[in-house]
C-alpha cells in the first residue's frame, strides 16, 4: 500500500502511515482532529465490557510501543483476518483502506439495540492537501458511503432501514500533498473516488461471511429456525394422524432449503419488507403512516405479492394454504406481530411450504 504499511498478528492490526498525516477519527482512542502516524485495530472478547475503553486502548497503544499523542484505535469483536477488507486506489489519488466488519448490533432511527463490540470499522489514508474542511467533508462522505451500503444490502430492524451499527467508528488520514483540496464531498473527484470504494468494500465485507440465515436475520429479523417454527405451529393446527412432529420437522427444513434459494423467492421477500420500511416512514404516495400502522384494509398488494408468491412456490394447493393461514394468523403469536407485508409474504411462504409437506405425506400415506 502506497500510504501505510501494515503489520498484524491474531488479534491487533497496526497500520503505520509513511509519513506523517492529519487525521480525523471517532475512534475509541485518539478520536477528533489532530496528528496521525498510527492507526491500531484491536480485537476483544465478545463479551468485552468496560467503562472506560479509552483506558483499555491507551493500555494498548504503550504495550505495541506507539506514540500515544499520535495513534488511533478502534475496537471490534470480529476476527481481524476473516472479516477483514483491506483495498487501494492508485489514481486519481493513493487511497489506502482498511474495513472491519461486525454486523450483531445494527443501527436504525427509534429503535434501540443493545451496545457490544461487534461493529463496522473504517480507516481511509489518502495522499492530498485537505484542509480542515474537506477532511471533515471526506469523513461525511465515508458514512454516507457506508450507510448506503447496508441500506443496499437490506439490513434493516424491525421496520426501518439500517445505518450501520450502534458501534461504528471512522478515521480519515491525509497525507499532504499537492495543491490544497477545500471538498471532498461525492461530487469532487478524491470525495468519489473513496465513496465507491467503500461501497464495494462494505457490499464484499458483508456478502463475504453471510450465509441464508444470516442475512434472513439482518434483514427480516426472521431466521430459519424462526421459519421453520412457525411452519410447525401452523402444522399443529390440522396435523396428519399417525405422523411424528418430528418427521415434519425434518420436511420442513428440507422444503425451505430448496424454496430458499430461489432468487424470485427472495425477492418477493425483499419487496414485502422494502413496502415495509417505506410504509413505516410514510413514503408509500397515498398511503399515510397512520393508516399504513393501522392496516389499511383499502390495501391489498400485501395480499397480492402473498398470492404470486403462494402460487409460484406450489400452485393453487399453495394459495388455498396461505388463505387458511392468514385466517388462522391470530393464532400464531409471531406470525400475527409482523408488519404489514411482512405478515402476508411470511403467511405465503409458510402456506405454500406447508402445502408441498402435506402433499408429499398425503401421497406417500
Amino acid at each position: 500500500m502506497e500510504n501505510i504499511e501494515i503489520n498484524e498478528d491474531e488479534d491487533v492490526i497496526v497500520a503505520s502511515l509513511r509519513e506523517e498525516a492529519i487525521g480525523l477519527s471517532s475512534t475509541v482512542y485518539g478520536g477528533g482532529l489532530r496528528r496521525l502516524t498510527h492507526v491500531v485495530f484491536k480485537r476483544v472478547e465478545e463479551s468485552f465490557e468496560c467503562s472506560k475503553p479509552e483506558n483499555y486502548a491507551k493500555e494498548v497503544v504503550v504495550s505495541l510501543g506507539l506514540p500515544s499523542e499520535s495513534t488511533a484505535v478502534f475496537l471490534t469483536a470480529v476476527d481481524l483476518n476473516r472479516n477483514r477488507i483491506t483495498k487501494s486506489l492508485r489514481k486519481p489519488y493513493p487511497i489506502d483502506l482498511i474495513v472491519t466488519m461486525g454486523l450483531d448490533n445494527l443501527a436504525c432511527i427509534d429503535e434501540e439495540r443493545a451496545k457490544n463490540a461487534s461493529t463496522i470499522n473504517t480507516f481511509i489514508a489518502v495522499r492530498a492537501n485537505l484542509n480542515e474542511y474537506a477532511i471533515v467533508d471526506l469523513v461525511k462522505t465515508v458514512i454516507e458511503a457506508k450507510s448506503i451500503a447496508i441500506a443496499d444490502l437490506g439490513f434493516s430492524c424491525l421496520n426501518r432501514r439500517a445505518v450501520g451499527t450502534v458501534t461504528d467508528a471512522v478515521s480519515v488520514a491525509a497525507i499532504p500533498k499537492g495543491d490544497i483540496e477545500p471538498f471532498a464531498g461525492v461530487s469532487t473527484t478524491i470525495g468519489g473516488s473513496t465513496a465507491k470504494l467503500v461501497y464495494s468494500s462494505i457490499v464484499e465485507g458483508a456478502l463475504k461471511n453471510l450465509d441464508l440465515n444470516s442475512w434472513l436475520k439482518l434483514t427480516l429479523g426472521i431466521d430459519i429456525s424462526n421459519l421453520k417454527n412457525l411452519i410447525l405451529e401452523a402444522y399443529k393446527l390440522a396435523p396428519i394422524p399417525n405422523i411424528s412432529y418430528g418427521e415434519v420437522e425434518k420436511l420442513i427444513e428440507n422444503e425451505l432449503d430448496v424454496t430458499l434459494k430461489d432468487p424470485n423467492v427472495i425477492s418477493l421477500i425483499i419487496a414485502a419488507k422494502e413496502l415495509d420500511i417505506r410504509g413505516r416512514a410514510g413514503t408509500i404516495w397515498g398511503l399515510s403512516k397512520a393508516e399504513y400502522l393501522a392496516d389499511s384494509k383499502r390495501i391489498i398488494a400485501d395480499e397480492i405479492l402473498g398470492i404470486a408468491l403462494s402460487v409460484y412456490v406450489n400452485g393453487w394447493r399453495g394459495l388455498f394454504n396461505y388463505y387458511w393461514i392468514d385466517r388462522n394468523k391470530e393464532k400464531i403469536n409471531e406470525l400475527n406481530e409482523l408488519p404489514m407485508f411482512t405478515d402476508d409474504i411470511i403467511g405465503a411462504l409458510m402456506g405454500s411450504v406447508l402445502s408441498r409437506i402435506y402433499d408429499r405425506l398425503l401421497k406417500n400415506g
